[in-house]
């Protein structure tokens, strides 16, 4: 026999013991902010403990991982930005309009 509703059609629905989403969100986002650079500086601690000059080399390796993030994000700002222009140039948007 197969169940009235699937899965995927009440995942929508949440109990009402069950935060929202977004709540989670408010606290994880804070919380990467600060241990990520709290685990980056104490495994940098760590290897020159470990392996000494080594460490120079997983240094520059985050360095590069980082530089890497930062151009992804400045692409697709840079992308959505013309998207948004092309846009308001075919008339789609409204000139005051501003999504970010």
């Amino acid at each position: 026999m197969a169940p009235s509703r699937s899965a995927i059609e009440r995942r929508g629905e949440r109990e009402s013991s069950e935060p929202a989403p977004s709540f989670f969100m408010r606290i994880a986002k804070p919380l990467l902010l600060i241990a990520t650079p709290i685990g980056l500086a104490v495994g940098l601690y760590e290897g020159w403990r470990l392996a000494g000059g080594l460490v120079v080399v997983m240094a520059m390796l985050m360095a590069v991982i980082g530089v890497a993030m930062t151009t992804v994000v400045l692409t697709i700002r840079r992308e959505r930005r013309q998207e948004e222009e092309k846009k308001r140039a075919a008339g789609e948007l409204p000139s005051d309009s501003s999504f970010k």
